[in-house]
């Protein structure tokens, strides 16, 4: 029963992790084509 929970726990903590992962390569993928914007 614990090694479900502790599974469980594991399962959610990678899953928001490439969540905020994803989500923070976004947004410096859409600066970075800000500044190339500004640049050109």
């Amino acid at each position: 029963m614990t090694q479900l929970i502790v599974i469980d726990y594991y399962y959610h903590a990678v899953i928001m992790l490439s969540c905020t992962g994803t989500l923070t390569k976004e947004r410096e993928n859409r600066r970075l084509a800000d500044e190339q914007e500004i640049l050109s």
